[in-house]
């Protein structure tokens, strides 16, 4: 077993080190660090939780002062699933449970692993103490941060693909029953809230988005994949492990297996709202009332991404005037003027971004580097200013001295 931020599993069961359970000295220092924030008035309006995430670093520091959270977060994201691949090895029947807080926030992977630094707070959450859980109305912003949301996903995937290659390696894949979910999702409508933190009153939106999540099931001896559209709830997955290997259930189970689908419509969806001390489970929302999967793969990544080229390349196609990427500046296309501006660079890297008194919210900008245009985006309010951001593609280190253009069109 291994947990990112729990310790669910006991200690007897899984014959785990103190070491990877974290110290009493860690866990009152994280528990501080929330609790600070939730009710301290002058308090950054950072997510309290994003911090729960691995860190990257020396796994080999002796000085526990470098780590701000468990003594187990001092595994990055590959160490942690190279750990969970090699100890199994087929040799007898056994349970394995892995869990990464990916995609979840911070946003900061790109596909291939690199971590970038970002603004902290994020410029696209609005400024919201109680709870970090809204997105600013500015639609380039959340359309930003769906763009590093789902470069967080490629990478996510990658490592999903690294443990079926180390299951192939061992000579435990086809027989393998191998399940992947998540516990939700995460909603990008400007505006709106981002995971449903705040008891808010979600739309169907933000329903779709939130509320739905993948469910990959393999079983021992399956070559080939099927859809299916049976209605299954996440509290299925521990039935269908015991109906798929044969075994009976010590106790009362509330979900059934998928092999055997209910019959019933009904899918109940349990918001929650998080509170200074704890999340409190709201009335459940019926989304067979509200809500089809139908909704989610329409507002899917085919909203944000532009059509033709590789995967890659269309993660890194987002923004208002993406035909002009890799365009001289000199000679824009006939109907476009690309006029110089300020951009009062305040970070340059793979998020790029400033505050120029030279636009107004709402221009569209080019980022130019070399004389070409390598990015779009849009300037946005933020306070009494006016600001732009961009993501650029490469090396993270990023352009240090690029050029800011408004476009007129």
């Amino acid at each position: 077993v291994t947990e990112s931020v729990t310790s669910l599993c006991p200690r007897g069961l899984c014959q785990q080190d103190t070491a990877s359970l974290g110290g009493e000295r860690e866990l009152i220092r994280d528990a501080s660090r929330v609790w600070w924030q939730r009710v301290w008035p002058g308090a950054t309006p950072t997510d309290p939780v994003a911090g729960f995430v691995e860190q990257q670093g020396n796994p080999d520091a002796d000085d526990d002062e470098e780590w701000d959270f468990f003594a187990d977060f001092k595994l990055n994201q590959p160490a942690r699933v190279q750990t969970f691949t090699a100890g199994i090895t087929g040799a007898e029947p056994a349970l394995h449970y892995l869990h990464l807080l990916l995609p979840h926030v911070p946003l900061r992977h790109l596909p291939d692993g690199r971590v970038y630094d970002h603004p902290e707070p994020d410029f696209a959450k609005a400024p919201d103490e109680a709870t970090s859980d809204q997105w600013e109305d500015d639609g380039w912003l959340v359309d930003l941060a769906y763009q590093r949301h789902l470069m967080q996903v490629a990478y996510t995937d990658a490592l999903v693909g690294s443990i079926i290659a180390d299951l192939k390696a061992a000579g435990v894949w086809d027989e393998a029953l191998v399940i992947v979910t998540s516990d939700h999702g995460m909603a990008f409508s400007p505006g709106g809230a981002i995971r449903g933190l705040a008891g808010q009153d979600l739309t169907t939106d933000e329903l779709a988005e939130i509320a739905w999540v993948p469910l990959f099931v393999k079983e021992p001896g399956q070559r080939d994949g099927a859809v299916s559209d049976a209605n299954v709830l996440t509290i299925d997955i521990v039935p269908t492990i015991l109906d798929v290997l044969g075994l009976d259930a010590p106790w009362a189970l509330d979900g059934q297996s998928v092999v055997t689908p209910r019959n019933s419509t009904e899918k109940p969806f349990w918001p929650v709202q998080v509170e200074a001390f704890g999340v409190a489970t709201l009335e459940p929302v019926d989304l067979t009332q509200r809500v089809s999967f139908a909704d989610v793969v329409a507002r899917g990544p085919a909203r944000l991404l532009g059509p033709g080229g590789t995967s890659e390349e269309r993660l890194w196609s987002v923004g208002p005037a993406r035909d002009l990427v890799g365009t001289p500046v000199g000679s824009p296309p006939a109907g476009t003027t690309l006029v110089p501006v300020d951009p009062g660079l305040a970070g340059a890297g793979t998020v790029t971004w400033g505050f120029s008194a030279d636009l107004s919210p709402g221009d569209w900008v080019a980022l130019v580097v070399d004389g070409e245009v390598v990015t779009t985006g849009a300037a946005f309010a933020k306070g009494d200013r006016t600001g732009w951001a961009v993501l650029v593609p490469g090396d993270p280190s990023g352009p240090r001295a690029p050029e800011l253009w408004r476009i007129e069109r």
